[in-house]
C-alpha cells in the first residue's frame, strides 16, 4: 500500500467486494428478467408469440398436435364417413395420404394468425395458472389432481378442421387428449419456494449489491 494510503489487506477485500458487488448484479439482473418475463402475464405473452414464430418450434408443436390427433381420432372411420358406400374401401389408402402429408400442412397452418392466437392464448392462461399456484394464491384456482396441465386441445382442433379435414374434431376429441403436465403436485412445494426466492431476489438483490460496492469504495477510501 502506498504511505498514507488503505493497507493492503483492505485493498484485496476492496477487490474482492467489487467482484462480490458485480456477481450480485448479475444474478439481480437475471432474476428481474425472469421475473417480469417468465412470471409476468404480459412479458410471458410476448414470449410466447415469439415462440410460435419460430419456424423450429412451429415445427416440433406441429408434429406433437397431429401425432394427439391421430393417437386420438379414428382418421380411417371419419373418413369412411365422408366416402359413399360404393368408395369407402379407400379410405384406408386416404388416411395414409392425409397422414403423410398432415405434419406440413400442420406447419403451414401454425403460420396463419388464428392458429398462433389459439396458441398464444392456450399458453398464456396456462401460465397465469401456473403463477397463481407458484405465488400460493391458490383460494381462485384449482388443478386437477394436483396439476398444472398445458391443453393443446384447441389447436389440435384447429389443426384437425383445416388439416385433416375429418368433420366434428371437437366431438371425436376425448377431453383428455393434448394435455401436457407442467407441474406435478409433488413438486409444487419446491416450485413455490424458489419463486419466493427468486421474486425477492429480483427486488432486493440491486441493494444489496450496492450496499456491497459501497463497502469496497469506503475500504478503499484513499486509494484512486
Amino acid at each position: 500500500s502506498a504511505p498514507g494510503g488503505p493497507s493492503r489487506g483492505r485493498i484485496i477485500g476492496a477487490r474482492v467486494l467489487t467482484v462480490l458487488a458485480i456477481l450480485l448484479a448479475l444474478v439481480g439482473m437475471l432474476a428481474f428478467y425472469v421475473e417480469h418475463t417468465a412470471l409476468d402475464e404480459e412479458g410471458f405473452e410476448t414470449i410466447s408469440r415469439n415462440l410460435i414464430e419460430n419456424e423450429a418450434i412451429r415445427t416440433q408443436v406441429a408434429s406433437t398436435a397431429v401425432e394427439e390427433l391421430f393417437a386420438n381420432v379414428d382418421v380411417e372411420a371419419a373418413i369412411a364417413e365422408r366416402l359413399p358406400s360404393a368408395q369407402q374401401g379407400l379410405a384406408p389408402v386416404l388416411a395414409g395420404v392425409v397422414r403423410s402429408g398432415a405434419d406440413r400442412a400442420a406447419v403451414a397452418a401454425l403460420e396463419r394468425p388464428r392458429v398462433q392466437a389459439a396458441w398464444v392464448a392456450t399458453t398464456t392462461a396456462t401460465q397465469r395458472q401456473l403463477v397463481s399456484l407458484l405465488d400460493d394464491e391458490t383460494e381462485f384456482i384449482q388443478t386437477e389432481g394436483g396439476e398444472v396441465v398445458l391443453d393443446l386441445r384447441p389447436i389440435m382442433i384447429e389443426l384437425g378442421d383445416q388439416v385433416v379435414v375429418i368433420g366434428r374434431v371437437a366431438e371425436r376429441l376425448p377431453e383428455s387428449a393434448g394435455r401436457i403436465t407442467i407441474v406435478e403436485e409433488s413438486q409444487l412445494e419446491t416450485a413455490q419456494t424458489i419463486t419466493r426466492l427468486l421474486r425477492a431476489v429480483a427486488d432486493w438483490m440491486w441493494l444489496v449489491a450496492l450496499a456491497v460496492a459501497a463497502l469496497a469504495i469506503w475500504l478503499a477510501r484513499g486509494r484512486r
